[in-house]
């Protein structure tokens, strides 16, 4: 008994194409973490004393600098 179209819609979908959309899935999720994963290093490195001083006046040897 063959199955007709219909009645199975796995069947009209070539394993060719079905493999191609789960590749090209896969590339997106793969992407999506490394785009992820750098912003979360990014956004968890401890900031530099340079940058945590901006704005602020401060005293070095009797004399007054902006850093």
């Amino acid at each position: 008994m063959k199955t007709t179209c219909t009645r199975v819609i796995t069947s009209c979908i070539p394993a060719r194409m079905s493999m191609g959309a789960l590749a090209f899935m896969g590339f997106v999720m793969m992407t999506s973490v490394r785009i992820n994963l750098s912003v979360a290093i990014v956004a968890m490195v401890r900031q530099n004393s340079s940058s945590v001083m901006k704005g602020r006046v401060e005293c070095q040897q009797g004399e007054v600098t902006c850093v």
